[in-house]
């Protein structure tokens, strides 16, 4: 069939593509086969012969200027028209996109690849030093004063002592003599041990 029956389904092809074998851009694609913005068949390194004919009274597709995800089009790859296939290819691949559909695909896994390592590298580690909590990283030296308790940790109600380990602990670091659990934890609050959002509430009772 020389021109496309837009009876039947077709695909837009948007932005229009023109291979080098083409002598103009195709617009729609039906049945494998492209056609170009008047509904005639393209036939590689075959001319068009006689004049354009009128202009099918159609809205004109917008140029689509989104690109479409890496990832998103290597999992339609083989549900997508080949056209477009290789038009969104190239968007994302640029200068270097293969001409094959199979070198395509393996082009934009190794892309795929390369933003989720970077992504990866890009995430924050987590402190790994034994005993040492958030608070304490981002609270100095103060957090790590109690010697073997963890006086931010504590405070956090993340870890429980004998209350008379922790008075020994503050009294030790801050020389300061607290008599109730809350006290200790206003003043470890006070010191910037701990933020008092993340202050345990069971001693306040």
């Amino acid at each position: 069939m020389n021109r496309l029956d837009r009876s039947k389904d077709f695909g837009k092809i948007t932005p229009p593509w023109q291979d080098d074998s083409f002598d103009r851009p195709a617009y729609y694609e039906q049945g494998g086969r492209l056609y170009d913005a008047h509904d005639r068949l393209i036939e590689p390194g075959k001319p068009v012969s006689g004049p354009d004919p009128v202009p099918v009274a159609i809205a004109e597709p917008e140029p689509d200027n989104e690109l479409m995800p890496a990832a998103t089009l290597l999992a339609q790859a083989d549900s997508m028209a080949w056209a477009k296939f290789r038009s969104e290819a190239k968007k994302i691949l640029g200068t270097t996109c293969p001409a094959g559909k199979e070198d395509i695909k393996h082009a934009l896994a190794d892309a795929v690849a390369a933003v989720e390592a970077k992504l990866e590298r890009s995430k924050p580690k987590a402190a790994t030093s034994p005993g040492l909590t958030w608070d304490g990283v981002t609270g100095g030296s103060e957090a790590a004063k109690g010697g073997a308790v963890d006086l931010a940790a504590w405070a956090m109600g993340k870890r429980e002592y004998l209350f008379g380990e922790v008075q020994k602990a503050i009294r030790t670091a801050y020389h300061k003599q607290v008599t109730e659990r809350r006290d200790a934890v206003d003043f470890l609050v006070e010191q910037k041990v701990i933020a008092a959002a993340n202050a345990r509430r069971d001693v306040y009772a």
